[in-house]
């Protein structure tokens, strides 16, 4: 059986991160979401410099996590990476990940 995304507990915010090295270049994906499975924002993007907002200045607890539980930050590094851009979003999320989100949330 594939493991999933699983939401985080209410009141914690949940931050997937995912990076591929591309030649001299990183493409990368990131995304927050609530205990519902809501998009809270994210970043995306592919490229030498680039700066992660904080996105919620508190403690953090970083696991690895399978590709099969990291699908909408997996997404979002490829599509970083066949525009070569880099796109901020709130919960306006890229409609490239939404079958993926839709699908974590209902997990």
């Amino acid at each position: 059986m594939e493991k999933v995304w699983k939401k985080p507990d209410q009141g914690v915010v949940k931050i997937n991160f995912d990076a591929s090295p591309n030649g001299r270049k990183m493409s990368f994906g990131l995304v927050a979401r609530d205990h519902d499975g809501f998009v809270l924002g994210g970043r995306a993007g592919n490229g030498l410099s680039w700066n992660l907002k904080p996105i919620v200045p508190a403690c953090y607890l970083f696991a690895w996590a399978p590709r099969s539980c990291n699908k909408a930050t997996d997404s979002l590094c490829k599509w970083a990476k066949a525009l070569n851009c880099i796109k901020d979003f709130d919960r306006d999320y890229p409609i490239e990940i939404h079958d993926v989100i839709l699908i974590d949330a209902m997990n």
